[in-house]
């Protein structure tokens, strides 16, 4: 479904023909152009393709009913998005079940260490990331945006800041505080 990537400019001249003239073609053009990329960012988090499929929708029009609201100047269109669909997943998982995780869930990126590389069972490994899952659920909004963006989107802590809207200490201290605390509540079960 998604076309080219957009420049900043060309998402910008999109988003003023949205805002001002209300053209549903530039409308469809953003959609078009961000759509498989914030798919897979939910599909990470969801894995049901027909439920990732309807947050995505779901996020895209939550965002073009508040597109007069974007300030350019707080971050890129890209991160404003994932941020509104990050929010549309959380609201789903507390509508729903818990929903397991994977072993790449609970990883940190290339340069941290990994947390959880050495689990014994398919099993086991199962009913943990359940467990972790539904502890991070638990956490306020801000911190469950922040390690969603951190582990399924990659994002630096600099971009999520952005995100945010949040100084870079605050993020990574929401970060390793919740990082350190799934490790002293699991990491015993690791060895």
């Amino acid at each position: 479904m998604g076309d080219e990537p957009l420049s900043a400019h060309g998402t910008r001249r999109l988003i003023d023909a949205v805002v001002r003239r209300r053209s549903r073609r530039a409308a469809d053009r953003l959609v078009r152009a961000y759509y498989d990329a914030l798919l897979r960012f939910v599909s990470r988090q969801v894995r049901d393709a027909d439920e990732a499929d309807a947050i995505v929708q779901e996020s895209f029009i939550a965002a073009l009913r508040s597109l007069s609201s974007y300030d350019p100047d707080k971050g890129a269109f890209a991160t404003w998005l994932y941020r509104i669909a990050t929010y549309k997943v959380i609201d789903w998982r507390r509508a729903r079940p818990a929903q397991a995780l994977s072993v790449d869930d609970v990883g940190v990126s290339p340069s941290e260490p990994r947390f959880g590389q050495n689990v014994p069972s398919q099993a086991a490994d199962a009913d943990l990331l359940e467990r972790i899952g539904a502890s991070i659920a638990n956490e306020d909004e801000r911190t469950q945006v922040i390690w969603r963006l951190r582990i399924y989107e990659r994002m630096s802590f600099p971009e999520i800041s952005a995100v945010m809207d949040m100084p870079e200490p605050a993020v990574k201290a929401r970060h390793y505080r919740l990082l350190s605390r799934i490790r002293k509540e699991f990491g015993d079960e690791y060895e």
